[in-house]
C-alpha cells in the first residue's frame, strides 16, 4: 500500500455510442486534480483486443506528470451478464493506493475534490470522508449529451437518512484503507445493483462516517435522462428484468441494514424506493 497515493476505480461496460467520449471527460478531471499521486484504474467488462487498445489510446491523450500510470483491467468471465460487483472487486483488489475512491464513467470531481477530502481524512479518526455531490442532468443530441440543469438534491441529508436511502453517490467519498485493518470490504457479487450502498452500509459497520466536508460542492453525478442508465434518481425504468434486479439486489442488502438500523437504534424501515445516489452504468453486453 502506497502511503500518499489515491487509487480511483472507474468501471466500463462498452465503448459503443459516447461512452468514450464521456470517459475522456472522466479522465481529464483526474488528471487535473491537485491531490497528486492519483492512480486511475480501469475495469472493462469482457472487452475485446480491439476495444481494450481503444481505451488504452485513450488513456494516453493525457498527460500523466505527478500522477500513476492508469491501470487497465479487463474482467473476463466463462458467463455473460452483470458483473458490475465483481468488477469493483477486482478493481478494490488491484488498487495500490492508502487510499481508495470511485468514479463512474460519465461524472467527473472538481479539481480541488480529492484535496479537500484527504485533508480531512488526515484530521479526522474515520475511514471514510464525504463531500457534497452535485446532480447535473443531461439530454442526448447528435453530438452527445447536453447537460440541462444542475442541483443539490443530497444537500441537508443526514446519517439517519442514509439509513433508509443511499445519500452518498459513488464520487463523493475517498475512503482510508490504512484505517481499515482487515481492508475494504468486498462486495456481495450477486448484487446488480445498490453495490455501492452495500460497500458503505458494511464500512459503517465498522468505522464512523466524516461528514465534516459534506456541505462543501465536490464532485457532479451527471444524470443522462435517456434510458441508457441503470438507475436515475428514484426512476426506475419499467421493465420486468429491471425490477427483478432491483427486488433481487434490495432482498441481498436488507440484513445489513437492518443490523445497522438497530444500532442506531432506529425501527427497521423497509427499502422499498430506489436509494438517492448510486452507481451506475450502461447496462453491459448480455
Amino acid at each position: 500500500m502506497t502511503d500518499k497515493v489515491l487509487s480511483v476505480i472507474t468501471r466500463l461496460h462498452t465503448t459503443e455510442g459516447h461512452a468514450l467520449d464521456l470517459l475522456s471527460r472522466t479522465l481529464l478531471s483526474l488528471a487535473g486534480a491537485t491531490w497528486r499521486p492519483i492512480q486511475p484504474v480501469i475495469v472493462t467488462q469482457r472487452f475485446s483486443q480491439e476495444q481494450v487498445a481503444a481505451v488504452q489510446q485513450l488513456v494516453d491523450r493525457f498527460v500523466w506528470e505527478g500522477h500513476c500510470q492508469p491501470l487497465i483491467l479487463n474482467f473476463s468471465h466463462s458467463s455473460p451478464g452483470d458483473h458490475r460487483s465483481a468488477l469493483l472487486n477486482l478493481g478494490i483488489k488491484a488498487a495500490e493506493g492508502r487510499y481508495l475512491a470511485f468514479l463512474d464513467y460519465d461524472d467527473y470531481v472538481y479539481e480541488h475534490a480529492y484535496e479537500t477530502l484527504i485533508g480531512q481524512l488526515r484530521q479526522s479518526q474515520s475511514a471514510i470522508a464525504f463531500g457534497l455531490c452535485v446532480a447535473a442532468y443531461a439530454i442526448p443530441t447528435v453530438h452527445g449529451y447536453k447537460l440541462t440543469h444542475k442541483d443539490r438534491p443530497w444537500a441537508n441529508q443526514t446519517l439517519d437518512d442514509f439509513l433508509v436511502d443511499n445519500i452518498f453517490p459513488p464520487s463523493s467519498f475517498v475512503i482510508d484503507r490504512a484505517r481499515l485493518p482487515n481492508g475494504v470490504p468486498l462486495i456481495d457479487e450477486r448484487l446488480t445493483r445498490l453495490e455501492d450502498y452495500y460497500l458503505l452500509l458494511s464500512i459503517r459497520s465498522i468505522s464512523t462516517f466524516d461528514m465534516t466536508c459534506f456541505d462543501k460542492p465536490l464532485t457532479e453525478y451527471v444524470i443522462r435522462r435517456d434510458g441508457t442508465t441503470t438507475y436515475q434518481l428514484g426512476i426506475e425504468f419499467d421493465t420486468a428484468e429491471n425490477i427483478n434486479a432491483w427486488q433481487t439486489s434490495r432482498e441481498i442488502i436488507k440484513p445489513v441494514l437492518q443490523k445497522l438500523q438497530v444500532l442506531r437504534g432506529k425501527p427497521h424501515q423497509t427499502l422499498t424506493t430506489l436509494p438517492a445516489a448510486g452507481m451506475r452504468g450502461t447496462q453491459p453486453p448480455k
